[in-house]
């Protein structure tokens, strides 16, 4: 945990805020999902992902994971934009599935809640002394499937806030 003494008026600026790593460390890669009823279907990424790999995992997993929480044709697909995620191919088999994916900008982590489960299921796996890799799948794993359906709630219900939030800052760092 990194403290910072700021007044009331400054927790939100430049100064006070630790900047996040995209792709900052750790060997073990995953993909997850999940909605406001709880999470869904989990991959563990053994190599570096390319974009058939992306829209395997996609085929494989994500309209899998709709029908366990019965949404067959009512979610909203979101992703970031990662450009494997924004090629040719991926964005015409979402398309020709008929998923309706929401838009998005680059770099926006506050508007990303899946980043707020990965922060929860790292905090778990944090409680834990870990010394081989296969314990960190299963560590990962048993975080990953133990998420409170009301957790995924709340991650899900904080979007509009979370929207608020970033317009109300400009696009500044917001708490989340």
């Amino acid at each position: 945990m990194v403290r910072a003494w700021r007044t009331s008026t400054e927790e939100l600026k430049e100064h006070c805020v630790k900047p996040t790593v995209k792709h900052g460390g750790g060997s073990v890669m995953v993909w997850g999902c999940f909605s406001s009823s709880g999470v869904s279907k989990f991959v563990f990424i053994e190599l570096i992902m390319l974009k058939e790999d992306y829209l395997e995992i996609l085929k494989s997993s994500m309209l899998e994971s709709a029908a366990m929480r019965g949404l067959e044709d009512s979610f909203i697909f979101q992703q970031d934009n990662d450009p494997k995620y924004t090629e040719r191919i991926v964005t015409n088999w979402i398309h020709e599935n008929g998923i309706y994916k929401l838009p998005w900008v680059a770099q926006s982590p506050e508007l990303n809640p899946i980043e707020n489960l990965s922060e929860m299921v790292g905090h778990h796996i944090n409680r834990n002394t870990i010394s081989r890799i296969s314990d960190l799948k299963s560590e990962i794993e048993k975080a990953w499937y133990s998420t409170s359906k009301e957790a995924c709630e709340n991650l899900v219900d904080s979007m509009v806030r979370r929207f608020q939030d970033v317009i109300i800052n400009k696009g500044e760092p917001t708490k989340y």
